[in-house]
């Protein structure tokens, strides 16, 4: 007799959008749900949709990579609205590609999520605003490629006249100068930053 849709609590989640930031969610718990009559398409009140919202996800350790490609990929059969911009100022896409993993990434460019959408003037950080897929991906090379093999125009100017290459080229030029032997976060930046770099280089030349 529960009304699986109202939205609950001070953070107003229905059971879908509770189940969806569970430790160890699985697929299975939300094809229960909306079996029982759960809305999938029932957004969260900040403007989150039941797929933007899943890729906050607070408990990475509790799921595997199998696990989670098997949800987004059912998410993606539901109807929700795969270009939702959940603050109006990025879509899912680029919410994957900043907190989520290249597997999450791939199932939306699988699904339809277009790589050459932009962020919003609004973005925060500033030097971000008005950027493309690729630049926002640029510190994960993986992401990177992956982008590329599913149509992203490695030419593509973002919002403010940017090139990817300029863009990218830039960005491992700083991480380098900032990169120190006592912190190897900024190491791990620069040669990330460095690898994008060659496999743009790579690409452009073909």
């Amino acid at each position: 007799g529960v009304d699986l849709n109202e939205a609950c609590g001070p953070s107003l989640h229905t059971a879908i959008l509770a189940a969806l930031d569970a430790p160890g969610r699985r697929v299975e718990h939300i094809q229960k749900l909306v079996a029982a009559g759960a809305d999938p398409l029932l957004p969260h009140a900040t403007g989150d949709n039941t797929l933007s919202w899943a890729m906050g996800y607070h408990h990475p350790g509790t799921v595997t990579p199998a696990s989670e490609q098997a949800l987004f990929t059912y998410l993606t059969t539901l109807g929700i609205d795969i270009e939702n911009r959940s603050d109006g100022t990025w879509t899912t896409l680029h919410r994957a590609i900043l907190q989520s993993t290249a597997g999450q990434a791939e199932v939306l460019l699988k699904a339809g999520a277009d790589p050459s959408a932009l962020l919003a003037p609004e973005y925060e950080p500033e030097f971000l605003a008005e950027a493309t897929s690729l630049m926002l991906a640029a510190p994960k090379p993986a992401v990177v490629r992956l982008l590329l093999a599913h149509g992203a125009n490695a030419r593509q100017t973002d919002g403010q006249g940017r090139r990817m290459l300029d863009f990218v080229t830039e960005e491992a030029a700083a991480a380098r100068d900032r990169a120190t032997e006592d912190d190897p976060w900024t190491i791990a930046h620069a040669d990330a930053l460095d690898e994008t770099l060659a496999i743009l280089q790579a690409h452009l030349a073909h």
